[in-house]
């Protein structure tokens, strides 16, 4: 028996509501994304809203100044999209960086050494949508990027070194970031290196944990000027004396080919001596970095890569000085040592300073 009539019309009046929920008609879903879009301005207050290109193609050292001045600011302006640009061997330096921070690629010795090729990579970043381009380096190359991405749209920053500039590299960085409205800490992150990395160098020195009762000693004796490399003859008293006292284990840190040539030669000489250069990528040497008590180095990138990971650095200075604005992050004062030609700097004081640091 049919149900009557008015209970018929109850059904049919429930089947088409329910019907009207899957199906929604062109008003719910204009609303449905109108209200989406509403919600995330304001209620999701760190929804990104500026893509931001940074440029710094050279040196290891600016790079790695860089790399840490910028997790600072993408930690403190989570509603940008920061993307580094850099040399490929350079991106290695962003570890575990903020979800708003990436790295990009420029060859500069090969597709893009020259100056076609720099304008078709920089025609290919129309479509990354910047919003802004900070020049950090102030080369030939970044001046075409930064020009062509303002064809874009994009807003050009640059940096502006002169008598005029701020005291150091750093604060010069910080001073363009703050004048593109962003806003920069006063204090900068430490570098965090990853697990996987750890177990890399583990594996590349497997005898390396019978060295735990020692005090781990880094020295970087090269630097990219051959004028602020300290004399072989004076680097050799300086490991001898520090082999005798049985008390450190050295980590040279070095570039692959020469002169990681010229390392392992102390590496073969000394049982207590480990050479990382060409034989740890840049990642991994971070991990004994992080490890060190002290690092010993020339006026070059790797105090401001031991900077990155907080590792305190004996820096000697020879043709230059910390006045010239190189000096690494919460470098210290009393940490500086000065090689001249008419005051030698001589192993024995540098022995003495690194023992004064380096007592527990």
């Amino acid at each position: 028996m049919a149900p009557p009539l008015k209970e018929q019309a109850v059904n049919q009046s429930d089947a088409t509501r329910q019907t009207r929920l899957h199906l929604p008609s062109a008003w719910d879903s204009w609303h449905t994304i109108a209200s989406s879009y509403v919600l995330h301005f304001f209620w999701y207050p760190h929804f990104p809203v500026k893509r931001i290109l940074i440029i710094r193609l050279q040196a290891v050292g600016d790079m790695a100044m860089v790399a840490q001045l910028l997790y600072g600011v993408a930690l403190a302006n989570p509603d940008c999209i920061f993307t580094l640009l850099s040399q490929p061997f350079l991106t290695a330096l962003l570890f575990n960086p903020p979800a708003n921070m990436e790295a990009m690629a420029m060859d500069t010795k090969r597709e893009e050494r020259f100056v076609w090729g720099v304008l078709k990579f920089a025609y290919r970043l129309r479509r990354e949508q910047l919003n802004e381009v900070i020049d950090l380096q102030g080369s030939w190359r970044s001046a075409l990027v930064r020009t062509y991405a303002r064809l874009f749209g994009a807003k050009p920053y640059k940096v502006h070194p002169g008598k005029h500039a701020a005291p150091s590299k750093l604060e010069q960085y910080s001073e363009v970031l703050r004048r593109a409205g962003l806003k920069v800490p006063t204090e900068l992150p430490l570098l965090h290196v990853s697990r996987d990395v750890r177990m890399a160098m583990q594996n590349m020195f497997p005898t390396y944990k019978q060295f735990e009762q020692r005090i781990w000693l880094g020295i970087a004796p090269f630097a990219q000027d051959p004028a602020k490399v300290y004399p072989a003859d004076r680097m050799n008293r300086l490991i001898a004396m520090l082999m005798e006292s049985h008390h450190y284990v050295v980590f040279l840190f070095g570039a692959p080919g020469a002169e990681a040539e010229a390392l392992s030669a102390y590496e073969h000489q000394y049982t207590d001596v480990l050479n990382t250069a060409g034989v740890l990528s840049l990642a991994e040497s971070l991990v004994i970095m992080q490890r060190l008590r002290l690092l010993v180095a020339m006026d070059s990138g790797s105090p401001h890569l031991a900077a990155l990971v907080g590792t305190r650095s004996l820096t000697i200075w020879r043709n230059t000085r910390p006045e010239d604005g190189s000096v690494a992050y919460a470098h210290r004062a009393e940490d500086n040592l000065f090689d001249t030609p008419d005051v030698p700097l001589n192993p024995e004081s540098i022995y003495a300073r690194i023992l004064a640091l380096t007592k527990k």
